[in-house]
């Protein structure tokens, strides 16, 4: 019997549930009205099983790290270097641009952080970027504020899913947007860029790395 299919047998009839289009349909004789609503509300649970079996972790968990980690970072203003992926891996640079909406920001405006499949790869401080190492293949991005605003309900995150390439460098701006205090709104916006646009802007940023 295949994963996800359903055999109920009785003396005089014989019920097949099976996924078709993602969905468990009934195949075969159906019994008496009562038993079958039985038969049928069972496999709306099963159904929904399966489902929620499927869906995994959340978004947010896929992507960032644990809730409960903070991260301390260092920013040298003065250096602009770029590195290249060793053999059989590829390079992601994530480079942080802070919009102020009014705002007078002394030193670091906001401290990101930024985590790779569930784990966090590293953090940025204002305008500044880093760059982290990996595995071609299917990855998912996140970027999230690490300090929590009382004046907003949530903590602002983004998201981004890729596909990486071995020996390929990929660049991310991430525009982070601070609202007008006390009161105001925060944003993270996390984006890919093309490679001319992400070493202009990294000529420009501080180099940013986790103490």
């Amino acid at each position: 019997m295949a994963f996800g299919e359903l055999v109920v047998r009785r003396p005089k009839w014989g019920i097949r549930a099976k996924r078709e289009s993602g969905m468990l349909c009934l195949c075969g004789k159906l019994p008496p009205m009562k038993r079958a609503r039985d038969i049928v509300t069972l496999l709306i649970l099963l159904n929904h099983g399966i489902f929620a079996q499927q869906s995994g972790r959340p978004p947010e968990e896929a992507a960032c790290g644990p809730a409960q980690s903070k991260l301390r970072v260092h920013t040298d203003k003065k250096s602009h270097s770029m590195a290249t992926p060793e053999a059989g891996q590829a390079l992601v640079y994530i480079i942080q641009d802070e919009l102020h909406d009014g705002t007078v920001i002394v030193g670091c405006g906001v401290l990101t952080r930024y985590g790779l499949d569930g784990k966090w790869i590293g953090g940025n401080c204002g305008k500044s970027y880093f760059s982290a190492e990996v595995a071609p293949g299917e990855h998912h991005l996140c970027g999230e504020w690490q300090l929590h605003n009382l004046f907003q309900s949530h903590t602002p995150v983004s998201l981004y899913p890729f596909a990486a390439k071995s020996g390929e460098t990929y660049f991310f701006r991430a525009q982070v947007v601070i609202g007008k205090p006390p009161y105001g709104f925060h944003t993270i916006d996390l984006r890919p860029i093309n490679s001319d646009e992400g070493r202009l802007l990294i000529q420009k940023s501080g180099l940013s790395s986790i103490r």
